[in-house]
């Protein structure tokens, strides 16, 4: 499971929330409340998640509350969240302005998709359902996976995998409620045990991919210290040591598996490794090295890499087929595909063609029919490069 940046970025503005919402909890002051807006603001500003993460964190304060009525809840939920929103406002409404859509590319009711956009609702619901498709274990029922996930996530998780959660966390983890086993831990440590629960019941029944529980991981590594401090065992320690020593043989391997130690002390140039770890890259590399000024390149299940590309390109989001599809599906002429291609101003198209010969998920004859008839008779062959083809339009 790569990690990009953002995941890094908004698990530390949402750990820092918490933080101060912890502190509040301790001091009663209400600029802790303004400083976990602020951090809750910049997480919403880094990811939409940040909105869920902020209804969590009120859940905290809440059972705070629950627990100690002199503190001031409802003043200092209505500074966090308001000033949390308020920092989010401008990108929400920049959202609106260019799309009409506040979560683009999710739906949002009472909102309206401005038209000449390369999306729809139907792809945003289809979005929604693969984003809930993580953590789909083979064999077992919807309730079940449900059930399973807050431990099989530490257990079974594996990498690139999105049926096993797409990433690895570790055994380790699960034996964070042994390690506190009859601990005294201090109040406002428990409400960061109440953020993990919470936390992990929302991911349980959203999206079961690993990322989405970054930020309850430096917690759970806290109470892992925790126990591993008050641990009179040795034995258990040993257990948690060989465990996370697991761990980072595993994310060794995994990054070796790129076998990047010559591009790292200059045995290898960018070019050469990226031809050798990127499976398109050549095809990339070759077309855009044919293509002039005025050019425009039409991408089919070629993962939108556009940053390879020194020419104007167009793609479907997500789904790298849609629109092309959606035109295949009714067997239309030559003429009719040109013409779809022609109104976007393209002249050059680069296809991967395994997926779309795909035996399970592939076109259907007709469309692989009606896709041939176009290619064949309505553009030239630059050249075929494995399962790749670049074309001109004549």
């Amino acid at each position: 499971m790569p990690v990009a940046y953002v995941d890094l970025a908004f698990t530390f503005f949402a750990f820092m929330a918490l933080l101060h919402v912890l502190a509040l909890f301790r001091e009663k002051v209400l600029v802790q409340a303004v400083l976990a807006g602020v951090f809750l603001g910049a997480a919403i500003g880094v990811k939409y998640t940040g909105l869920q993460m902020t209804a969590l964190v009120l859940c905290v304060m809440v059972l705070a509350w629950m627990r100690d009525r002199s503190w001031p809840l409802f003043r200092s939920a209505a500074i966090m969240a308001g000033l949390a929103l308020a920092l989010a406002l401008p990108y929400l409404i920049k959202n609106v302005l260019q799309t009409g859509w506040p979560l683009f590319p999710f739906q949002v009711p009472g909102f309206h998709l401005k038209p000449g956009l390369n999306w729809d609702p139907e792809r945003a619901r289809l979005f929604m359902e693969y984003l809930q498709s993580f953590g789909a274990l083979p064999g077992v029922s919807a309730l079940g996976r449900i059930l399973a996930a807050p431990a099989a996530v530490f257990a079974l998780g594996r990498f690139d995998q999105p049926a096993y959660y797409d990433g690895v966390v570790g055994f380790v983890f699960l034996l964070v409620p042994l390690l506190l086993l009859r601990k005294k831990i201090a109040p406002d440590l428990r409400l960061a045990g109440w953020f993990i629960a919470f936390t992990m019941f929302y991911w349980t029944v959203t999206t079961r991919q690993v990322r989405f529980l970054l930020p309850v991981m430096p917690f759970l590594c806290v109470f892992l210290a925790l126990g591993l401090k008050e641990q009179k065992k040795k034995a258990l320690s040993f257990l948690v040591g060989a465990l996370l020593a697991v761990n980072v043989c595993l994310g060794v391997k995994q990054i070796l598996t790129l076998k990047p130690e010559d591009f790292w002390f200059g045995g290898q140039s960018r070019e050469a490794y990226l031809q050798e770890q990127v499976p398109v890259y050549s095809a990339y590399a070759r077309a855009d090295s044919l293509l002039s000024a005025g050019d425009k390149l039409y991408l089919v299940h070629m993962k939108n890499y556009g940053y390879f590309l020194h020419r104007p390109w167009e793609a479907d989001f997500i789904f790298e087929r849609f629109r092309l599809e959606a035109l295949l599906v009714q067997n239309p002429l030559a003429e009719d595909v040109e013409r779809f291609f022609r109104e976007k101003r393209v002249t050059h198209l680069l296809i991967n063609f395994a997926p779309l010969t795909d035996n399970m998920l592939g076109l259907d004859s007709s469309s692989r029919a009606a896709l041939t008839r176009f290619l064949d008779g309505k553009t030239q062959t630059v050249f075929r490069e494995g399962d790749f083809g670049f074309f001109r339009m004549n």
